[in-house]
């Protein structure tokens, strides 16, 4: 692994799960490290689908960047009707055991394309398998994903999700299920090649279908990670005051550090509104969910799972009394932290302000002054 070091408590920009050109990505791993320094990450893990092929080509093109290449593999399993997909993280790429069922993986992945195109050049005829292999690199990883960019070739879609919406959608008529060992030897198969295993798509489907107690206990004995137990016990442990008493809480970015308690704050009697800018807003409806029923199960997705995403506000000028753009420095004890201004004329009251973990969040006193000046101070608990 190509890595540069890290000091305690520096924070970065990581991406856990990205593909190259080696399964289903549209990119050589090369390009994707790339692709990744452009985009300001610190760490990106490689983890293409059931093929540690795209290592090497990776770690090489990482190095002098500064960027850190997490090698892993997406390993394909199946549960029931549905494919359930485990992230393995730090693998050893010539376990014997894993090394045969990813290539047993592979091959069955190869026949299940070969049959939906079977079927689908019924209906479409200017499809031809070639047209299938001529969107993969050597060595790929085939999947429907390269028999969406050829039916995009041939101009009967626009584009891959198109193609995933219509014809290969699993009730299009030519969809062929995927065979695949269960996500408990899965899990089991990375966990003993040393890896860390990891379920890709926790919140895809209903859990209560799937993943249920029972299952997650299985994975959990097969060796399914959890993280760090002193920061998972952090999910649970009640908050430092009444959380009713917050009248509102500020977002910066939507990193599951900073937004990931809102679930448990609002299960705990908070009633208040969250400011963020646009873009934590979209992510935080995507990460909310699973955040969620990571804190409190299945009940969890009842009704609840709507009501931090509810409370999400982009502040305007106009709602916090001052120009566009204005800045807010924080001082904690992990340090200082600047944040759009994002609250409304709200003198006296207690804001939540998230830093680097609910540990470590701190709760300040907001008010406008005449001026349109924020005076900012510690908040008593």
């Amino acid at each position: 692994m190509w890595a540069r070091p890290y000091d305690e408590g520096m924070s970065a920009a990581i991406d856990l799960h990205a593909h190259s050109s080696v399964s289903d990505g549209t990119e050589t791993p090369a390009q994707l490290v790339g692709a990744a320094v452009v985009a300001g990450l610190d760490v990106i893990a490689i983890t293409d689908h059931d093929s540690t092929g795209g290592w090497i080509e990776a770690f090489d093109a990482a190095r002098g960047t500064g960027i850190t290449v997490l090698p892993g593999l997406e390993l394909s399993t199946q549960l029931q009707y549905a494919s359930v997909h485990v992230l393995g993280y730090l693998v050893d790429p010539t376990d014997a055991a894993l090394v045969a069922a990813t290539a047993e993986i592979r091959e069955e992945r190869l026949h299940r394309a070969e049959t939906m195109v079977s079927r689908i050049v019924k209906d479409y005829p200017k499809l031809s398998w070639d047209d299938v292999l001529a969107q993969t690199t050597p060595g790929a990883t085939v999947g429907r994903p390269h028999i969406a960019d050829a039916l995009v070739a041939r101009g009967y879609v626009v584009d891959r999700s198109a193609a995933f919406q219509s014809i290969l959608h699993w009730r299009g008529g030519y969809y062929q299920p995927h065979q695949a060992p269960e996500p408990v030897v899965g899990v089991r198969l990375i966990a003993e090649a040393g890896g860390v295993p990891v379920i890709a798509h926790p919140g895809a489907r209903g859990p209560e279908r799937l993943l249920n107690d029972a299952r997650l206990r299985e994975l959990v004995d097969a060796g399914l990670f959890q993280g760090l137990k002193e920061l998972r016990e952090l999910n649970w442990k009640d908050f430092p005051i009444q959380a009713s008493s917050l009248d509102a809480v500020v977002l910066t970015h939507a990193h599951l550090d900073h937004c990931g308690y809102l679930p448990r704050l609002v299960a705990k009697g908070f009633r208040g509104r969250v400011f963020c800018t646009q873009g934590t807003q979209d992510l935080c409806k995507i990460v909310l969910p699973d955040a969620g029923r990571l804190q409190d199960g299945e009940p969890y997705l009842a009704g609840t799972a709507r009501l931090p995403v509810a409370r999400l506000s982009t502040a305007t000028a106009s709602e916090i009394g001052a120009a566009e753009g204005d800045l807010v420095t924080v001082s904690s004890e992990r340090g200082e932290i600047t944040l759009p201004l994002a609250v409304t004329e709200m003198p006296d009251r207690v804001v939540w302000l998230p830093l680097n973990s609910v540990g470590s969040a701190v709760n300040v006193q907001l008010g406008v002054t005449a001026g349109g000046v924020v005076s900012i101070g510690r908040a008593e608990q």
